[in-house]
């Protein structure tokens, strides 16, 4: 059983978080092995002259030796269009695509910051989209083996390990540098 970020998931419920992300939290508790540490729910901030920005990662999943994967969760009904695959809200309309690929740079930017450049954070991201069978590819704009339909759901641990791998660490510092940067 992987560790979960926050470790008690009934608090997570109470505290109003989206049934489908807990029934996912739980998916990856029991289909991922205990090498695997899993956050929900990471808030991030990237500060520039300008100004500061603001975004949250629905999953982060980190393997023993540090590399990590970022899942961007979308539920219900999604759109496949010339912009890319996009999600509608009551007040404004999302593209999945563009999302994923701003947490990954300003994730990435923010360890870089922080941690220096010489070692860079192997990152890596997934879309998991438990309620829409995509038909165009095109569409989202990453690679197909990063993405998790409804047709593939069964198999979103499956393809968790398949992209991180199980290696041991050879740097348990290193290891816990990325944990502690993502525990905040």
């Amino acid at each position: 059983m992987a560790y979960i970020v926050p470790y008690d998931i009934s608090q997570l419920a109470l505290a109003g978080s989206r049934a489908p992300e807990l029934e996912t939290l739980m998916l990856l508790k029991t289909g991922l092995p205990e090498t695997y540490t899993v956050f929900h729910s990471v808030h991030w901030s990237r500060s520039y002259k300008g100004g500061t920005s603001f975004g949250e990662l629905d999953f982060v999943v980190i393997n023993q030796t540090g590399d990590v994967l970022i899942i961007e969760q979308k539920n219900g009904r999604l759109a496949e269009t010339d912009q890319g695959l996009v999600k509608a809200y009551s007040d404004s309309e999302k593209n999945v695509g563009d999302q994923l690929r701003r947490s990954h740079e300003k994730v990435r930017e923010k360890f870089k910051w922080q941690h220096g450049q010489d070692r860079p954070l192997n990152l890596d991201c997934l879309i998991y989209c438990p309620d829409h069978n995509l038909i165009n590819l095109n569409a989202v704009g990453i690679d197909a083996d990063r993405i998790v339909d409804a047709k593939s759901g069964d198999q979103l641990s499956a393809k968790i390990q398949a992209l991180l791998g199980d290696r041991k660490s050879s740097d348990q510092k290193w290891s816990d540098l990325v944990e502690g940067f993502f525990r905040q």
